[in-house]
């Protein structure tokens, strides 16, 4: 008889625990249209479509963390939209490869910086 006890009280915790084990929320980054993964992806795929190639200002052997934090910085000076954000090369190298509008360019730079801040933990 006690053993049923016991068995019907664990029975009895296991299923108040169950409703209480469900979170709450979104496991998406919020009202962005692509995922963080997505952003990675597509950061690598513009930054090295666009900047880091063979006939590209930058050498796949040259883009290490220093020149990571620094394109980053010149990325998101363009993405605050500061003065002199016209003059800065890779923002019109990646804005250029087939945009649709301003958003779309923005979309890119942000994805671009995502993927910087990623792989070289900036």
């Amino acid at each position: 008889m006690p053993r049923l006890i016991r068995i019907g009280i664990l029975g009895c915790m296991l299923i108040g625990l169950h409703a209480t084990v469900h979170a709450s929320g979104s496991a998406s980054p919020g009202h962005t249209t692509m995922s963080v993964r997505g952003a990675y992806s597509a950061g690598k795929a513009l930054l090295f479509r666009t900047l880091v190639c063979p006939d590209c200002a930058i050498e796949r052997r040259a883009l290490d963390r220093e020149r990571a934090e620094a394109l980053k910085g010149r990325l998101e000076a363009a993405l605050d939209e500061s003065p002199n954000a016209s003059e800065v090369d890779p923002v019109t190298a990646i804005c250029d490869a087939g945009t649709r509008g301003p958003e779309d360019c923005a979309d890119r730079l942000r994805a671009v910086v995502s993927y910087l801040d990623r792989r070289f933990r900036l």
